[in-house]
């Protein structure tokens, strides 16, 4: 009787120590874990935490006048070579940032160059769009003619799209962003 006893007290005993190991190990797990990624809507400076409390998805009040892009740049350098058709540091770069399509479904992104002299060039369309963590990110290339001994100005800006697929632009201009472009030197 004393040896079943004995055994059963050990028994009990590891089931605990495997239990209570389990507990322990995935409550350290949960508490380092980091639920945050680098794109959530939280490190967005765009972002509405009010706005987002009560409302999410494209079935939120549209408001053209939220259609807004932001990035930190306002100046880029570009390396100092000679034209190419590959895309390099002389002749194309990215541009990203922030952005918020005030409640309408998808956004398309534009840029135009602006050479010296007040030429406006022909406006580009780009395969980008502001992504559910509300950035966007796209490649700018070169245009020919470009004087690398001054500084030209590019304008980019955004349009939001509603469910006709039309594409509508914010009269209040909060959609566009300017940047200085020149070579190093």
């Amino acid at each position: 009787m004393y040896m079943k006893l004995k055994r059963l007290w050990h028994t009990q005993t590891q089931l605990f120590a495997a239990i209570w190991t389990f507990v322990w190990g995935f409550g350290l797990l949960l508490a380092f874990q980091n639920c945050a990624g680098m794109g959530d809507a939280g490190s967005n400076p765009l972002y509405s935490s009010y706005m987002g409390s009560y409302c999410l998805g494209v079935n939120c009040g549209k408001d053209l006048n939220s259609a807004i892009i932001r990035t930190s740049v306002t100046e880029v350098l570009i390396d100092n070579g000679a034209d190419s058709a590959d895309c390099n540091a002389a002749n194309c770069f990215d541009i990203g940032g922030f952005c918020e399509t005030g409640g309408y479904s998808g956004s398309v992104f534009i840029y135009q160059w602006t050479l010296v002299g007040g030429v406006a060039q022909t406006e580009v369309r780009v395969p980008a769009s502001c992504d559910d963590n509300g950035r966007f990110n796209f490649r700018v290339h070169i245009p020919p003619g470009f004087d690398r001994t001054k500084s030209h100005s590019l304008r980019i800006y955004m349009k939001v799209i509603d469910e006709n697929r039309s594409e509508l632009i914010n009269p209040s201009g909060t959609n566009a962003w300017n940047y200085s472009v020149r070579a190093r030197s």
